[in-house]
């Protein structure tokens, strides 16, 4: 009937489900199925589970719309402090490694997409890989350290040399990707590169946004005694996620409450028995 279109299965046992469709994308219609009579909007599909009740209609999946509005507030420490500001409060710290830690995930000649690659089980992705600079390289003598050249596809990115931050950079909420120039400290010798890439605070939904992608896509280092030094097709080792310093000690009461693992937090583990 035009663009009113109906498929109906029914296996003779009086079990029924229909599809009714409108092919119409400006016109919506009433149609007359089984002496009852539905609407259809344009360019839609009503599911009739039991060849009688609409249960859902494509035209009317709504998507929600919302506005964060930041307002100020007064805020209170959690805790009561007995000086000044928040010196009375307690902090736990956590000290992150540069870099690999424990085993690497794998090893690649190139970049792999971020986004595929942490499966978004975390917004961090470390890549790794090092340089041999020579002792005659200019820079050694005069002082004026090369410039480090990153392009990224977003969201942010943290650089370091040899654990050691050379510096930092992202997109914005309009345009992901970004580019990071910085001059760089290295030596004669091995030097680590160690960039960690982040995915946070930009967009993480839409339209192929998987295709769209993120990390890492060129590497590339100015001012070297033999011109620029492209390591974007270099042996790069990744890790998915954060690592944190580990310390192991024996847990007895006279030494859990000891730093002996600074820049860590201890975790109690006890056993409970149900009788």
């Amino acid at each position: 009937m035009g663009n009113i279109l109906a498929d109906v299965y029914d296996d003779g046992s009086g079990v029924c489900a229909a599809f009714l469709s409108n092919t119409d994308n400006k016109t919506d219609v009433n149609v007359v199925f089984r002496n009852v009579s539905y609407h259809l909007p344009a360019w839609s599909v009503s599911i009739l589970p039991d060849c009688k009740n609409v249960v859902y209609n494509t035209a009317k999946v709504g998507s929600q719309a919302s506005v964060v509005e930041m307002v100020p507030e007064e805020l209170q420490p959690s805790v009561a402090s007995p000086t000044r500001g928040l010196k009375g409060l307690k902090w736990d710290i956590f000290v992150e490694n540069a870099g690999i830690w424990g085993v690497a995930d794998f090893t690649n000649n190139g970049f792999v997409d971020h986004i595929n690659t942490t499966k978004d089980t975390t917004d961090y992705l470390w890549y790794t890989t090092s340089i041999t600079v020579s002792e005659n390289e200019e820079f050694l003598k005069k002082g004026s350290g090369p410039v480090l050249l990153i392009e990224s596809k977003g969201h942010a990115l943290h650089a370091f040399v040899n654990q050691k931050l050379q510096g930092s950079a992202s997109g914005n909420g309009s345009h992901s990707p970004f580019t990071f120039k910085s001059p760089i400290s290295l030596k004669a010798g091995k030097n680590e590169i160690q960039l960690l890439s982040m995915t946070v605070g930009l967009q993480n939904a839409g339209g192929l946004y998987e295709w769209v992608g993120a990390g890492l896509t060129s590497v590339k280092i100015e001012g070297l005694n033999n011109g620029t030094l492209d390591l974007s097709m270099s042996s790069w080792t990744y890790k998915v996620c954060l690592g944190k310093s580990e310390c192991s000690v024996e847990l007895t009461e006279e030494n859990f409450d000891k730093s002996l693992c600074p820049g860590t937090t201890k975790k109690l583990a006890i056993e409970a028995v149900c009788s």
